[in-house]
C-alpha cells in the first residue's frame, strides 16, 4: 500500500513554511506562495495532500492529489 504524503503548509515567525516529514521544504514570504509551492510539490509526488493551517494551528484547508492504494 502506498502511504499518503502530507505536506503542511504553516506560519511561523512572519514567515510561511512548507514542511514534509517533519522538515521544512520551502520558506516563504506568503501564504500564497507557501500554498503553491506545496501544491507543486504534492503533484509530484502523488498520492499527497496539502494541509493548510490557521492562526490557531487548526486545519483550514486540505487539498488531495492522486488517489489512495488501499488495497
Amino acid at each position: 500500500m502506498d502511504e499518503r504524503n502530507t505536506f503542511w503548509v504553516m506560519e511561523r515567525a512572519r514567515q510561511w513554511i512548507v514542511r514534509h516529514d517533519d522538515v521544512d521544504v520551502a520558506t516563504l514570504p506568503s501564504r500564497t506562495h507557501a500554498v503553491a509551492v506545496a501544491m507543486n510539490r504534492a503533484k509530484e509526488d502523488q498520492p499527497s495532500e496539502v494541509l493548510i493551517l490557521g492562526p490557531t494551528g487548526a486545519i483550514e484547508d486540505r487539498r488531495t492529489f492522486g488517489e489512495d492504494n488501499l488495497a
